[in-house]
């Protein structure tokens, strides 16, 4: 069986598993869900694993390590970030899952500010100023 038959396997089994725990309470819908969202997300691992590296090699042919290696942390931080924002909201926590996601931007903004200002000093250096 293909690894993603698996993980829509185990997500279906968490969805009748969440449907019969409706009315247990919020904390076992949450660790349910929390648990299904970990073997998911670590079933996933072997693909990723292969996108970073195909993004790696396709970028070292290209002499632009540094650029994929951002765009790959960025991609992680939006990533993790979506994640536990999702979680927080699925416990009930809405305002808590909003700080999450500026969060995520803020780290992603900073962690793209050194490339910004390049770009910004290459366009003005283009222009004559």
């Amino acid at each position: 069986m293909t690894a993603i038959m698996k993980l829509c396997g185990v997500s279906v089994l968490a969805a009748a598993a969440l449907t019969v725990l409706r009315g247990a309470g919020r904390n076992a819908l949450f660790f349910v869900s929390a648990a299904a969202g970990v073997v998911i997300l670590t079933g996933v691992i072997p693909s990723v694993a292969e996108i970073a590296g195909f993004v790696k090699n396709a970028s070292e042919r290209a002499g632009m390590t540094e650029y994929a290696s951002v765009l790959l942390r960025a991609a992680g931080l939006a990533a993790v970030t979506d994640v536990t924002a999702r979680l927080c909201r699925s416990s009930g926590d809405e305002h808590v899952a909003s700080f999450v996601e500026l969060a995520g931007k803020c780290e992603i903004l900073a962690l793209s500010l050194p490339y910004v200002s390049e770009i910004l000093t290459l366009s003005l250096g283009l222009i004559g100023r």
